[in-house]
């Protein structure tokens, strides 16, 4: 028997089913009485019979028998970090669970070095999003406009925070600085209206 509830089993059932929209997996866990009831790979959504799983697959359903102890790995969260596959951006990372988004707050300080700071991403969309800060002269802006005006200035920074090391600009011109999250899942831009440094690369 194949079932978590079942304190003697032998392995751990899992099940792939395809739906018009992707790929469900699922691992048997409880309701041995009634023949097993499936965990699906999305919270909130109930448990269901092995007949349910089959009337709602758009192909075959594939069943696999894994060692005990991987049912839920193989079956809901491959990677573990507690947010299952279908509701995971990216399920073979445990650093990521939800893409990032607009980053948010930023401030820039009148000290040397330039101290920027902005809202911190990790808590929603996981441990490993990275930020990027680019910027440029204000006079350059005006003049170049900013997809040729604006340069990296720090890639893949783990904190939510950037020194700027340049020295005070010349006087009557000035910096101005964006900023971006990433992970493995998408980036979340430097807003609206910036779509022309889409495709800024910053090495780390």
């Amino acid at each position: 028997m194949g079932n978590l509830a079942a304190a003697g089993r032998h392995c751990e059932l899992v099940a792939s089913v395809p739906s018009a929209s992707q790929l469900r997996t699922y691992t048997l866990d409880g309701g041995i009485a009634t023949g097993g009831l499936w965990t699906p790979d999305k919270a909130g959504e109930p448990q269901a019979g092995t007949a349910a799983l089959r009337a709602g697959a758009t192909g075959p359903v594939s069943f696999l028998c894994v060692p005990v102890g991987e049912g839920i790995r193989q079956g809901i969260d491959l990677d573990e970090d507690l947010f299952r596959n279908g509701d995971d951006c990216n399920a073979a990372d445990p650093g990521a669970w939800a893409a990032p988004v607009e980053v948010t707050n930023l401030s820039v300080s009148s000290a040397t070095p330039t101290h920027l700071g902005w809202d911190e991403q990790a808590t929603l969309s996981g441990p490993g999003v990275g930020y990027e800060v680019v910027g440029g002269s204000l006079l350059a802006l005006r003049f170049s406009g900013l997809a040729s005006a604006t340069s990296c200035l720090s890639g893949s920074l783990t904190a939510n925070a950037f020194d700027d090391p340049q020295a005070a600009p010349p006087v009557g011109d000035g910096y101005y600085y964006l900023t971006r999250a990433r992970n493995s899942c998408a980036d979340g831009g430097f807003g609206p209206g910036r779509g022309a440094l889409a495709a800024l690369a910053c090495s780390p």
